[in-house]
């Protein structure tokens, strides 16, 4: 499986292709079967972008084809997210009986599987839909090759293999954008700013990089679901200037955020 660099570059070529997000990722193994990984604590924007890969299913060179959806890693379930599948299902009924043969859904234990996995008990699916425990049994409903799992294991990388602290301080940051204060997050956590720092040197980080990522992270959402302009984006993550901003996006991507952007909305 080959990393898409952005939504443009998967549509125009999905079949073998894998493409990441904050909280998902999303590839084609094979004609036959499209497979997603979701975790963490997947908002509205990140299902928004979801569902428009997955319109991707429901027109050439989508021929019928098999799904599963592997949301073992799911931390938390926002119903505003729910509400973006509902409709993206409504709205193309007809398209997903021609192109889906059917969906397998891998849930964890506990409440948030139970949620995750009774979605479509909210609404009438137009495909047979399977829950299973385990993404292997997944694998045999759908007859999916035996090596998509390890690909979907790679797939999901670092994002959902954050530990504990890093995914808490990460929320905390966030959670006080467009403020970038150390000492408030640190507290947020219930800990002194050098027993922060001292636990972040040990797992090979620091807050500056873990400030980095969740800035981008919520810059990359807003800039492919929003018109917000750049220059707001830029202040909203806690730049105090659009040219400091543009840097950093810049450094932690690769490319410009206006450039970005457009790869990813036409």
């Amino acid at each position: 499986m080959v990393p898409a660099a952005s939504h443009a570059d998967f549509a125009a070529n999905p079949v073998g292709r894998v493409l990441t997000g904050p909280t998902f990722a999303y590839g084609w193994p094979t004609p036959e079967l499209c497979v997603t990984a979701i975790w963490g604590e997947p908002g509205p924007a990140d299902l928004r972008a979801l569902a428009s890969l997955y319109a991707l299913e429901l027109a050439p060179p989508a021929v019928p084809h098999a799904a599963i959806i592997d949301t073992l890693r799911v931390e938390a379930v926002h119903p505003e997210a729910f509400a973006v599948i509902e409709r993206y299902v409504a709205e193309r009924r007809e398209g997903l009986a021609d192109r889906v043969t059917r969906l397998a859904i891998v849930r964890r234990e506990g409440f948030v599987g139970a949620v995750a996995s009774g979605f479509f008990s909210t609404i009438q699916p137009p495909y047979p839909v399977a829950v299973f425990d385990d993404f292997a049994s997944a694998a045999e409903w759908t007859e999916s090759p035996a090596w998509v799992e390890g690909a979907l294991a790679r797939w999901v990388g670092a994002g959902a293999e954050l530990s504990d602290l890093r995914r808490d301080l990460r929320r905390a940051i966030e959670a006080r954008l467009p403020e970038l204060d150390m000492n408030r997050v640190a507290a947020d956590l219930g800990l002194a700013v050098r027993t922060l720092q001292r636990k972040l040197r040990a797992e090979e980080t620091s807050y500056r990089a873990e400030q980095a990522a969740v800035q981008v992270a919520v810059a990359r959402r807003w800039l492919e679901t929003t018109d917000a302009p750049i220059t707001q984006i830029a202040y909203d993550v806690g730049c105090s200037t659009p040219q400091r901003f543009s840097a950093l996006f810049k450094r932690e991507v690769g490319e410009s955020p206006s450039a970005w952007r457009a790869a990813r909305v036409r």
